[in-house]
């Protein structure tokens, strides 16, 4: 995991009024960094980058462990919310050059937060030129 992205995940995207968890992976399902509270396995990020990828709303993928179901995409499809089945959590999904960025939130910590903190991050990456 590299520290570049771990930190600007602390950064941008983990904190009050941002989020609660963060991580930046690869297309092919390489996590690149992630939060202490965002863990995530290979078959996850893959799994999230194929379901992002076909962009279909109400679609189900599992990230730490939690169900999630998408919610809503820009008209490019490069940016997806996601709400936890189970849970009062979400996420915001942003496709990057080389593979996606995450934001996760709970309460109190809402949608639109987490929204702008993963545009932030996204930005970021995508100045790395991934």
């Amino acid at each position: 995991m590299s520290e570049i992205y771990r930190n600007a995940i602390y950064k941008y995207v983990v904190g009050p009024g941002k989020g609660n968890g963060g991580a930046v992976c690869g297309r092919d399902g390489g996590v690149w960094g992630h939060s202490e509270t965002l863990e995530m396995s290979l078959e996850e990020a893959r799994n999230i980058h194929r379901v992002c990828l076909k962009g279909l709303t109400g679609a189900n993928f599992v990230m730490s462990g939690v169900t999630f179901a998408i919610t809503d995409m820009n008209d490019d499809q490069t940016i997806i919310s996601a709400k936890a089945v189970s849970y009062q959590s979400g996420c915001t999904i942003i496709l990057t050059r080389g593979g996606f960025v995450v934001g996760y939130f709970d309460s109190p910590n809402t949608s639109e937060q987490s929204i702008i903190a993963t545009k932030k991050l996204a930005r970021y990456v995508k100045e790395l030129g991934y």
